[in-house]
């Protein structure tokens, strides 16, 4: 199957499955609900998430190089990207974005151990931050 195909498929599943979430939802409540915010305060909230994703993408990609693993930003931002949309649709929350993560460094021909070791490490790292944060946060 050509390149193309794959892609036009691809986008044509993701339609698919966001139309199935809005059909399982109800979209009118949700609708009367995203009149009621502030459209100021959610472009924050979206800028924020997206800075924070991009940062995780970058310390994600730090730590494969150090293991080894060339990988560029792009490709770590959108693989990055694509595990937390997963993480969000698939059952068992953040393991299921991990192991596509893993698997992405690993079709990109980048080493097993490395793939998974990268993964493992910026989870442990995350955690550590988080930890951090909430000790700040405490304080």
């Amino acid at each position: 199957m050509k390149r193309s195909y794959k892609a036009l498929l691809r986008g044509l599943l993701g339609l698919l499955l966001l139309g199935l979430i809005v059909a399982l939802t109800d979209p009118a409540r949700v609708l009367a609900q995203l009149r009621q915010a502030q459209p100021g305060w959610l472009l924050v909230g979206l800028l924020a998430a997206m800075a924070s994703n991009i940062v995780s993408a970058l310390r994600w990609r730090a730590l494969a190089r150090w293991l080894g693993a060339e990988v560029g930003w792009l490709d770590a931002c959108r693989w990055y990207f694509q595990a937390m949309g997963l993480n969000a649709l698939l059952p068992g929350a953040v393991v299921g974005g991990d192991v596509y993560r893993a698997m992405a460094l690993r079709r990109a021909g980048q080493d097993t151990a490395a793939a998974g070791w990268s993964v493992v490490l910026d989870r442990a790292s995350g955690l550590w931050m988080l930890c951090a944060i909430g000790g700040l946060g405490a304080a």
